[in-house]
């Protein structure tokens, strides 16, 4: 059993240079938890707005 990833023809890096892959496969899922890691990781200031 594997998670699809590594294996040849599968994945496909497309002309705007996103990687696009089976539905089947955890590179999506992969995908969404670097995103949140990167959001996780910024430095950011938080602010209210009270009206």
């Amino acid at each position: 059993m594997n998670c699809g990833f590594g294996i040849s023809d599968r994945h496909h890096l497309d002309e705007d240079g996103v990687i696009t892959g089976p539905i089947t496969d955890e590179l999506a899922i992969r995908g969404d938890h670097h995103g949140w890691k990167r959001l996780m990781k910024a430095n950011f200031k938080l602010t209210a707005l009270l009206n």
